[in-house]
């Protein structure tokens, strides 16, 4: 049987799946099974006998609950989405671990409420995600209006948050609301 190698240490996801189906085949042929071509995704659960997500599909599901988190205004629920050793980090700002994030998102929530977090773009490859969203929220106290453009790249490990980093654009929202 042939086998699948790579001539560098990065062996590319086409790779590996041409490698898988090449596998299934010529196990299919061996046994006398017809061989079905199958995603993925499919074959790697049939093979393991239990469903198993890609990771992109985890990390996308991983945003929307951090983004349903902040609308909620939910302080819990965005700390569970975090490793033990998690990072959250804002501009000026970093915490560390899921209590102190819970703890940063809570003291965000009693000043200010989210009106609005719309989803620009998303790009996942393996463990990382980059996130594009346009936020606006409402100063309780002052019942100041404010918007910013988010950059975010986040780090995966395990299905939980390793690292969650934001780049805060709030300069060209209100050019846009000024009309410049």
């Amino acid at each position: 049987m042939a086998k699948c190698t790579a001539a560098s240490p990065r062996i590319t996801s086409c790779l590996l799946a041409g490698c898988l189906l090449f596998h299934l085949a010529a196990t299919a042929q061996a046994r006398s099974l017809p061989a079905i071509a199958l995603p993925l995704s499919q074959a790697v659960s049939q093979l393991s006998g239990k469903v198993i997500e890609p990771p992109s599909k985890q990390i996308l599901s991983a945003i929307q609950l951090a983004r349903a988190a902040w609308l909620e205004a939910d302080a819990d629920a965005f700390a569970r989405l975090f490793a033990t050793s998690g990072e959250f980090v804002v501009p000026g700002e970093r915490w560390v671990g899921p209590a102190a994030i819970r703890k940063a998102a809570a003291s965000y929530f009693e000043q200010y409420s989210v009106l609005a977090i719309d989803l620009q773009s998303t790009l996942v490859e393996g463990n990382r995600a980059a996130v594009e969203w346009t936020w606006v929220d409402i100063e309780k106290a002052t019942g100041r209006r404010n918007s910013a453009e988010d950059a975010i790249a986040i780090d995966f490990q395990n299905s939980k948050i390793q690292r969650w980093r934001e780049y805060i654009d709030t300069q060209t929202p209100m050019q846009q609301q000024d009309g410049g």
